[in-house]
């Protein structure tokens, strides 16, 4: 049929849930890395300096030095309560993508007004990585992060369940 084209969300296949990471030592919060250029899709962040660096209780934008051409890497530990499939969304203006465990999950990324992604992972209970990158070319400076699972409808993800691993590195010898 012509002009009834239908598009479906990004799923991940993983034969089982994803263990916890078991972490030694947390604390409440996320890390960022702020960082400013002009972007029209997300950059390696990773290879570039940042500009800031601090803590903050959510996916905030707050610390942000101007209100155009920036970006955010957004890391820590969320704390799934039960096992089972969960689906993450993130809704951005400009692009954004979610990671869990180093899994892409949420791939969101390009220039654009708000618009939400989603992705769905198994997970074990417990805690697991989580990693948000985000940037902003101009417009709005939007960034939502929600998620759903077994006994939890679609909300934001709250700040009682995300954690910073303060657990030392261990030695290598290298």
């Amino acid at each position: 049929m012509e002009g009834n084209t239908t598009f479906l969300p990004v799923e991940i296949t993983v034969l089982d849930y994803l263990a916890p990471v078991n972490p030694v030592e947390t604390a409440p919060k996320l890390k960022y890395e702020y960082h400013e250029g002009i972007y029209s899709i997300l950059p390696d962040l990773d290879s570039i300096y940042p500009l800031a660096t601090g803590i903050v209780s959510n996916f905030d934008l707050s610390p942000r030095l101007k209100d155009d051409y920036f970006a955010f890497i957004f890391s820590g530990l969320i704390n799934i309560p039960e096992s089972g499939a969960y689906t993450f969304y993130t809704a951005s203006d400009d692009g954004s993508k979610l990671f869990i465990d180093g899994y892409e999950v949420v791939d969101n990324d390009g220039a654009h007004g708000v618009q939400e992604a989603s992705g769905s992972i198994p997970l074990a209970a417990g805690m697991h990585r989580i990693v948000v990158s985000f940037f902003e070319i101009g417009g709005g400076e939007v960034l939502e992060v929600n998620y759903k699972g077994p006994n939890t409808e679609k909300q934001a993800i709250p700040d009682s369940i995300l954690f910073i691993d303060l657990s030392p590195v261990a030695a290598t010898g290298a």
